[in-house]
């Protein structure tokens, strides 16, 4: 095994997204979100995310998923919600919000959502 340099690990942890994308990404979540919606959750993170690595002895071949080919960029949204009665809300809405997200975004992207109890500032998201 060859050594790594420490930028080259940095940037496959973080991922390969531009910043622009990122605020691409934030404009469309406020799109799509209803203003009620957003008043009770906050998007914090926007992340990148490579595809899972081969395990030894599996039979998926090199960008394989669940066993579906996929070149898609995969994202993921880390949502803040203020408490847990909104997040289990949000929940119910998950599905489509990730849809029009992916639209939005053309057929290049796959997009997961995460809600996790946070800290927001409402303001953030106007």
């Amino acid at each position: 095994m060859q050594p790594q340099l420490f930028k080259d690990l940095i940037s496959e942890v973080i991922g390969q997204m531009k910043g622009e994308e990122r605020d691409d990404i934030r404009e469309i979540w406020k799109r799509v979100v209803p203003p009620i919606a957003q008043e009770h959750s906050e998007l914090k993170e926007v992340r990148s995310v490579k595809s899972p690595r081969r395990k030894r002895g599996s039979r998926l071949k090199d960008k394989q998923f669940n066993g579906v080919k996929s070149d898609k960029k995969r994202i993921e949204l880390i949502v803040a919600v203020d408490s847990s009665p909104w997040l289990y809300n949000l929940n119910f809405n998950k599905e489509e919000w990730k849809n029009k997200i992916e639209e939005a975004l053309g057929d290049n992207f796959s997009v997961k959502i995460k809600f996790r109890i946070g800290d927001i500032h409402p303001k953030a998201n106007i």
